[in-house]
């Protein structure tokens, strides 16, 4: 299990510094603009993996679990990332953070309700106790801003975190009949096919007028926030139920928080500590073995085709 909570907590710590990279590239591109030169350079080289690793299993997985495969990858892609970039646009981050950190909890009730896991009073506890540390650190945190706060910004921003919790609960039935490897690079082309009508006119010309932090930050974007945080995710959410998986999304903002004061000078204060031990402790309680009330993911009693 060391190396699926290191995994988890290499992805963490690559979102986290994503954020900053975000903010950074939108200062010169637009939210539509960036995802699509975040992700179209990355399908070549994804359809190579597919064609020459996973041939077989590609088309198993097209032919098996068309819809299913096909809703992960419009959510993953497109949606999370449109509704992220221009929900960044027009409200603060403190409250972007806030709304981001409620992804976990609607991934348990969605895991839930559909029955993809078992009713749990302690994990429940521990995603409610890791999401009042954050609703800690962001309202009380010495950026505390809540005024002029976008509707529709709001509604973006939540609508990210729907995406989330969505295709969390889609990749994990995926993952229990294809590698992480696989889903991934099947995820990014599909995906991408609707950026084709977002790219820049010139979109060479493009990336090489972009600034050289805004330039750092987009290959950033792709070749590590993507490439590696997508996999050590996927690999992570193989071996666990997604609740025990996506709790750990609420130490994104602290990590965020951590390398602005570090590098970029940003204010820290006693709350964001206060904040980080709650969602510290909300993520072991949430992970933390109960004998006899948690049955282990492959034994899960619904496991039932995801299309």
């Amino acid at each position: 299990m060391v190396k699926v909570y290191g995994a988890i907590l290499v992805s963490v710590s690559v979102w986290g510094t994503a954020f900053l990279a975000i903010k950074t590239a939108l200062e010169e591109l637009g939210p539509m603009e960036l995802t699509a030169l975040r992700f179209l350079p990355l399908v070549p080289v994804s359809l190579a993996f597919l064609f020459f690793r996973w041939p077989k299993e590609t088309k198993a997985a097209l032919i098996k679990h068309p819809w299913a495969v096909g809703a992960a990858s419009f959510l993953l892609i497109p949606s999370y990332n449109w509704l992220l970039y221009a929900g960044q646009q027009k409200i603060p981050p403190n409250i972007a953070a806030l709304i981001i950190g409620s992804s976990p909890l609607l991934t348990y009730l969605i895991a839930v309700a559909v029955k993809h896991e078992n009713f749990s009073r302690a994990k429940l506890l521990g995603i409610l106790t890791a999401f009042s540390g954050l609703c800690l650190a962001v309202s009380m945190g010495p950026r505390a801003r809540f005024h002029g706060a976008d509707l529709l910004g709001l509604l973006a921003i939540f609508g990210a975190a729907a995406s989330a919790a969505t295709y969390t609960i889609i990749s994990h039935s995926l993952l229990r009949f294809y590698p992480p490897g696989l889903l991934m690079n099947l995820f990014i082309p599909l995906g991408s096919i609707p950026l084709l009508l977002t790219l820049p006119e010139h979109p060479v010309a493009t990336v090489l007028g972009l600034g050289e932090p805004a330039l750092i930050s987009l290959l950033f974007l792709s070749l590590v926030a993507t490439l590696v945080g997508f996999h050590t995710w996927f690999y992570a959410l193989k071996r666990l139920p997604p609740s025990q998986v996506v709790v750990f999304v609420n130490l994104i903002p602290f990590l965020t928080m951590t390398i602005g004061y570090f590098f970029f000078n940003e204010p820290m204060n006693l709350y964001l500590f206060i904040g980080g031990a709650l969602v510290v402790t909300g993520v072991y309680q949430t992970n933390r073995k109960i004998k006899n009330k948690e049955p282990k993911v492959h034994e899960n009693p619904v496991n039932r085709d995801p299309s």
